[in-house]
Formats: C-alpha cells, structure tokens, sequence
C-alpha cells in the first residue's frame, strides 16, 4: 500500500510538470487498479484522465485532477484502516 502513496505523489509531480506522458502511464495503472478492487468512481475518473493526458487535453485534466486525488485518497485510506 505504501506504494501505492508514493505513486499519488508521482502523479501529483507529473501533473504539476505537465508530463501527461507519464501521468498517463500512471493514471492507467490506477483506472486497472481500482476496477481490480472494486472502486468504480476512481477508475472511471481514472479513465478519463488518461483519455485526457493521451489528447493533451489540460482543460479535463485540471478540472478532474484534484476530485481524482481525493478519490484516491479516501479509497487508500480505507484500504490502510481496513488491513490495520
């Protein structure tokens, strides 16, 4: 899980340096991620930033990124309460 952190903070960089390439990359790992465990809301927010960051479309991605990174927040945290 921890991995998982420091992921959400990679992306976080690669979003503040606009390296939709590799938040692409990212963004996909979590959309499979999510599905994989269940959490629908964030793999489709997922989904759509990475359709976003393949069209370099900023507008999308600056309107989606921050409810994405709550998302995902909440979702690690409950994994986190959930194993402790």
């Amino acid at each position: 899980m921890d991995d998982e952190i420091n992921k959400s903070g990679d992306q976080q960089k690669l979003f503040m340096a606009r390296d939709w390439k590799n938040y692409e990359i990212l963004v996909h790992a979590l959309k499979n991620t999510a599905k994989m465990i269940g959490a629908a809301e964030l793999s489709d927010m997922a989904f759509t930033l990475e359709q976003a960051a393949v069209t370099e479309d900023t507008e999308k991605i600056n309107s989606l990124h921050d409810s994405m990174m709550y998302s995902y927040s909440k979702v690690a945290e409950a994994i986190k309460v959930t194993l402790a």
